[in-house]
């Protein structure tokens, strides 16, 4: 067919011209009365007229054509009646269009067109078609009359003997017209009509009782979207025949009680109307309906029994009407039924009995209504007790609860559309559906899903995109694992630790469930909000753990001293963040082996639960650790320069990179050390010196090797030096290199015993406590021993006192004079210091600095100024005076 040939105009002055190609010839023909182009293939099976604008098609003009088509067709091949003939956009003359068939020597036509003509149609158009099977009139009238008025010409009704020539035609289509009424004689002579179609009237069309009468043969009637208001009761009485009947897209409001009881419908589509109401028996005698459509009415209810009879329907749709409550018993007839559409009502509530009888359902739609199905409504709930728990003789039996919907009889399900409802969960019985492949549960309230919520047996596609879904767990490398596809984008995922394993899962290629998630985003925590799943970095996981009692929550808290706990599933640890260590521990999660304490603040750990395996104090700028028993410590990124051998002697495995150890040959410890306990350090391939060189690079043997070549090298270059050094202070320093020699037994002083004592010691009573504890021990407990004389041990009690000084100055070989500010006080100290000072026989021991007080005695004065003293404080003082006494000469 060539109906979609668009009018074009390039044709002469006047007469025709051609244009060939391989499948027709194409005529613009410049006639009296306008002008029109042909299209005519070679076996002259069509012949396509199109007229320009306010172009009358008159026959004896178009005979012009006849000698261009003559010469192009296949005149063994031509037809001697024309398949189908289309007249398009031509005003009519009052002569038949069989005129027409002449130019292309064919006496008849099969099927007629006219699109869009121009004029009032009558029966001596239609002179000559009497071979007509199919005629069709479309847009009468109201197509390519932009400039014209259209009042007069638009076809709102037809001569009751329009069809009188044209007894064949079995299919009429008055489509796209404005007609207002059919005449009741219209169709008479029409024996062999078997359909009618009157879609897209631009007006209201009006039937009445006996519009269809005397059309036996009629069997499909299709009356769509042409502004029907009213059916009258006896439309249908002499159509008996009839099969389908379609009034979709109409404005019917009721129908009467009896309509249908002579016919025997096989397809009634009545969507699409203004119904309101049905009576219970208005489908009585419809037995052998397989399809009826009712949707996009005003339906509210539906009476009870009003299917009761149509054991042969499989097809019912009663979507988006206003139906809010069906009865239990609605559906009980339909024992044929496979498809049933209750989409876009205002269903709360089923019966879960409702589907009990429509066991052959394989298409339900649900969607788009206020259906609620959660643990607590429109479900049914089964309860046992766990057939594999043992039981104490007083614990209670734990329970397993399945929850059944309202299909769950359904077993033949294919397709179930439960989209935009108020659904919280997945009903045990539609994961048993054998024959299932779509169920739509988009758009509704489901918040989590377990692995049994994954258990469908079939390849189907589950659709669960915009839930609420914020966490799901599928069966990973289970033998439970299906074929079955879940869409599961658009959902406000919870990007936490529940998530890990089927991430990990995901990636590794582990066996599960296909779900797609290539636009499922993070809703929450915030750090993850819009983040991809498919992007989604497993060490990221986390949970907020309660720190009181280890339970998964969705705020943090600050229990026993913690700003945060953690649940890590990559280090399968819980994680606590405390200022100090807590003194009361949660309890693990499952499948949580360990604890993980981060501190603030350095303190020594006590014994610890066994849960807790590792305690991190890095980053407090350490310089010492703190001590702790068999556990594992994180030290890194301190300040720690020596190893922590006491650590690794308690069998505490430590971390200890980014930190500066003393590698030096000085520290060699620390690398000897750190080598030996490396199996005591996780990071022991990145532990680092001060240096930054790695520790595991140090060959511990040449660590000092190249500062002793340095040395030896030095040290013979400087050992000349030395020599001459020691030689020039020998001299100078005489007293202390003997002092020294003394000490390690390489030089002897000669005691010469011809005084009673060794020295006498001149103090006063103020400094005994210097002279009795310190010197005296010092000097006589020394090798050589001394012998010392002091008052308050060897005078005798009762001598003149001035008898005894002199005694003790001549008995004694020098006389030590303890000088301080009490003996310059002291009357009998200047006393012992001038008998002493007359036989030159003075050590001066200065326990105050008094070289410069000029309320000195002048004598004591003098003799300071111009002798060498001890003082107290020297770290030699006792090796001084002991050298002075043995080896001063007189």
């Amino acid at each position: 067919m060539c109906m979609d040939k668009a009018s074009y105009w390039g044709g002469p002055e006047e007469g025709c011209s051609e244009k060939v190609d391989v499948e027709e010839i194409i005529l613009s023909c410049t006639l009296p009365s306008g002008n029109l182009t042909v299209y005519v293939d070679r076996p002259a099976n069509y012949l396509l007229i199109v007229c320009e604008e306010n172009s009358t098609l008159v026959c004896d003009e178009f005979q012009e054509a006849k000698p261009y088509i003559d010469k192009y067709i296949d005149t063994d091949k031509r037809n001697k009646n024309l398949h189908f003939l289309y007249v398009e956009t031509c005003n009519l003359s009052r002569e038949s269009l069989a005129c027409p068939l002449r130019v292309v020597g064919a006496s008849g036509a099969t099927k007629v067109q006219l699109q869009g003509v121009v004029g009032n149609l009558e029966a001596v158009h239609l002179e000559g078609l009497n071979s007509v099977t199919d005629f069709i009139l479309r847009d009468v009238g109201l197509t390519k009359l932009v400039n014209r008025s259209l009042s007069m010409n638009l076809i709102s009704h037809l001569p009751g003997d329009l069809f009188k020539h044209t007894p064949n035609i079995g299919h009429l289509e008055l489509s796209w017209n404005k007609l207002l009424d059919l005449s009741d004689d219209l169709f008479t002579g029409l024996q062999k009509l078997e359909q009618i179609s009157i879609f897209d009237n631009n007006a209201p069309l009006k039937l009445e009782n006996h519009t269809f009468s005397n059309l036996p043969s009629l069997y499909n009637l299709i009356l769509d979207r042409s502004f029907i208001e009213h059916i009258p009761a006896e439309l249908f009485v002499n159509t008996t025949n009839l099969k389908t009947l379609s009034l979709e897209g109409n404005k019917i409001k009721y129908l009467p009680n009896n309509v249908f009881k002579s016919v025997k419908l096989n397809y009634l589509y009545l969507d699409h109307n203004n119904i309101s109401y049905l009576y219970s028996d208005v489908f009585l005698e419809q037995s052998s309906m397989t399809e009826l459509k009712l949707g996009n009415n005003n339906l509210k209810s539906l009476p009870v029994g009003l299917f009761s009879h149509m054991n042969h329907l499989k097809v019912l749709d009663l979507g988006y009407n206003s139906i809010g409550y069906l009865n239990k018993s609605i559906f009980n007839g339909l024992v044929s039924l496979t498809k049933l559409s209750l989409a876009g009502n205002r269903i709360e509530q089923l019966d879960e009995a409702i589907f009990e009888f429509t066991t052959s359902l394989e298409v339900l739609d649900l969607s788009r209504n206020n259906l609620t199905i959660s643990k607590d409504k429109n479900i049914i709930k089964f309860i046992e007790p766990s057939l594999t728990y043992i039981l104490d003789d007083n614990e209670a039996a734990p329970q397993i609860i399945s929850y059944y919907s309202p299909m769950k009889n359904l077993e033949k399900l294919r397709i179930l559309d439960l989209s935009y409802n108020h659904i919280s969960i997945i009903c045990e019985d539609w994961t048993k559906l054998f024959s299932l492949t779509k169920l739509d549960l988009s758009y509704n309230n489901i918040s989590a899903l377990s692995v049994v919520d994954f258990d469908f047996p079939t390849d189907a596609v589950i659709d669960l995109q915009h839930n609420n879904i914020q966490q799901f767990e599928p069966r990973i490398n289970s033998l439970y694992t299906t074929n079955a596809t879940f869409l599961m984008d658009y959902n406000p995922y919870r990007c936490d630790c529940n998530l890990y394993y089927f991430i990990v899962s995901r990636r590794s290629g582990a066996k599960m469930s296909k779900i797609e998630i290539q636009n499922a985003e993070c809703a929450q925590p915030t750090a993850l909000k819009g983040f991809k799943l498919v992007d989604l970095e497993p060490e990221r996981l986390t949970c907020d753990v309660d720190c009181s009692t280890g339970a998964i929550t969705t705020t943090s808290n600050n229990d026993y001293n913690c700003d945060s706990c953690i649940l890590n599933p990559v280090k399968l640890r819980l994680e606590m963040f405390c200022e100090n260590l807590p003194t009361v521990y949660p309890k693990l999660p499952q499948i949580i082996n360990s604890m993980y304490i981060k501190l603030k603040h350095v303190t020594n750990v006590p014994v610890l639960p066994p849960e807790v395996k590792i305690i991190d104090f890095s980053s407090l700028n350490l310089t010492e650790p703190p001590l702790a028993n068999s556990i594992e410590l994180n030290l890194t990124s301190n300040y720690l320069m020596k190893a922590p051998l006491e650590l690794f002697q308690r069998n505490c495995s430590v971390y200890l990179s980014n930190n500066p150890f003393d590698c030096t040959c000085s520290g060699r410890d620390n690398v000897v050390a750190l080598d030996t306990f490396k199996t005591l350090i996780p990071d022991y391939s990145n532990v680092t010196c001060s240096n930054g060189i790695f520790v595991s690079n140090i060959v511990i043997d040449q660590l000092c090797a190249m500062r002793n070549g340095t040395i030896i090298s030095v040290s013979l270059g400087l050992i000349g030096i030395c020599i001459v050094i020691i030689t020039v202070i020998s001299f100078k320093y005489t007293t202390e290199m003997r002092i020294v020699l003394i000490k390690f037994g390489l030089w002897r002083g000669k005691v010469v015993h011809r005084e009673l004592y060794d020295a006498f010691v001149s103090f006063t009573h103020q400094d005994e406590d210097f002279v009795r504890n310190k010197l005296i021990p010092k000097l006589e407990n020394g090798k050589p021993t001394l012998k010392i004389c002091v008052h308050y041990r060897d005078w005798v009690v009762g001598d003149y006192i001035p008898e005894q000084i002199a005694r003790s100055v001549d008995q004694s070989r020098y006389t030590i004079i303890v000088l301080s500010r009490n003996f310059v006080n002291s009357m009998w100290g200047r006393m012992e210091f001038r008998t002493a000072h007359a036989r030159d026989r003075v050590i001066i021991l200065m326990l105050d600095d008094l070289s410069a007080d000029k309320s000195l005695d002048p004598d004591l004065r003098a003799y300071i100024s111009i002798n060498a003293y001890v003082k107290a404080d020297d770290p030699l003082v006792w090796d001084r005076l002991r050298d002075v006494i043995l080896n001063r000469k007189k």
